[in-house]
């Protein structure tokens, strides 16, 4: 009987849902080392951040932003992409890249995610790590704290699917 290594189950749910959702939100152990095979017949543990990028990258998507309250945003570009495309997405977003961080708050992400889903190009995905510090009260919002929320969640629901790479896969962003 031959073992055949199975990516863990919320990854490949996540690839199931890609052409079908906008917006996921992963929680629980999310610092976790996860199993995953970089070759054939070679596992190796990463921390989640990595092995969603290694999925996404699979996926086909060419970019992956990730924005942290503390540091902001970080663009990670496919490795066939050069650091020129990665300067034309910034600069579709209204962002300028500062030693590979761009500094920022919620107010920054606020205005980029209408940007974001706008972005007619290659497909991006953003991802947001330590949403949950993004609120300083999670029963009384600040101002703009709901605004963030309510304007991703809209967002979401505006967002459409479009054919985009080699196989014209339907991609979200």
């Amino acid at each position: 009987m031959e073992n055949t290594f199975q990516k863990a189950r919320w990854l490949r749910d996540l690839q199931r849902f890609l052409p079908l959702k906008s917006q996921f939100v992963l929680s629980g152990n999310v610092r976790d080392l996860q199993a995953y095979e970089i070759a054939p017949e070679i596992i190796t543990p990463l921390v989640l951040n990595q092995a969603l990028q290694n999925t996404l990258f699979d996926m086909g998507y060419v970019h992956i932003m990730t924005f942290n309250p503390l540091s902001g945003f970080t663009l990670i570009n496919h490795p066939s992409q050069s650091e020129v495309q990665g300067q034309v997405l910034l600069q579709r977003l209204g962002l300028s890249m500062n030693v590979n961080r761009i500094p920022g708050g919620i107010d920054l992400l606020n205005t980029v995610l209408e940007k974001w889903v706008e972005y007619p190009n290659e497909p991006i995905a953003l991802c947001v790590d330590f949403a949950s510090c993004l609120i300083s009260q999670r029963e009384n919002l600040s101002a703009i704290e709901h605004h963030l929320f309510t304007h991703a969640l809209i967002l979401s629901h505006q967002a459409k699917a479009r054919p985009a790479g080699g196989q014209r896969q339907p991609f979200f962003g």
